[in-house]
């Protein structure tokens, strides 16, 4: 049903103001405060980020290990990935 995502390389990340490369430090800093603003809102929007973009993981396979359907986990992705938009200044595609 749903497409298998690419596991994402942390130290190409370009999160920063104007989209300049940070250093692997600082941006594994950064995303972790991203996850950490995007727990607030409901840790289960966390929980999907980091299945789909670090473990490259399944609507079906996170939908089973969170006890939900792979609706659901749609409409989990759906609004973290906005959410992180809106976070990042809608500077990152996030289109996956």
């Amino acid at each position: 049903m749903y497409r298998r995502a690419q596991k994402v390389d942390v130290n190409n990340l370009e999160l920063a103001a104007g989209g300049a490369p940070l250093s692997g430090a600082e941006t594994l800093a950064q995303v972790e405060d991203l996850l950490e603003g995007l727990q607030k809102v409901d840790p289960r929007l966390r929980m999907v980020v980091e299945l789909r973009v670090f473990e490259g993981r399944t609507a079906d396979e996170m939908a089973e290990l969170m006890g939900c359907s792979p609706r659901t986990v749609h409409k989990y992705w759906s609004f973290a990935k906005r959410w992180l938009a809106s976070e990042l200044g809608d500077s990152s595609d996030l289109s996956r």
